[in-house]
């Protein structure tokens, strides 16, 4: 569990778990949030979780760090698509983007 928010207190990464796919996947929101601000608020949060899901194992992947796809992500896309492949290809230019910045 975490979260990446932007406050009074400035843009901060909370974290509630010692695994740290949570922290390159609460990351991977700032990193979509810094990169594409009003493409992001534009995003269901479904797709922002799909979006910080591969974003995060690409970015942790550039420091060895070899993470799988949180299940989360999976759960959410099973439930809220009837294509789950099909929604992560329509999301793949906005996570391009986000890894190019």
């Amino acid at each position: 569990m975490g979260y990446y928010s932007e406050g009074m207190l400035g843009k901060r990464i909370g974290l509630a778990s010692p695994d740290e796919v949570v922290f390159w996947h609460e990351l991977a929101h700032a990193a979509h949030k810094h990169a594409l601000p009003t493409e992001h608020r534009t995003r269901s949060r479904d797709q922002k979780e799909v979006i910080a899901d591969v974003v995060a194992v690409a970015i942790g992947s550039l420091f060895s760090v070899k993470l799988e796809s949180t299940r989360k992500v999976k759960e959410h896309l099973l439930r809220h698509t009837k294509n789950p492949a099909a929604e992560v290809v329509k999301l793949l230019s906005t996570i391009e983007k986000v890894l190019r910045r």
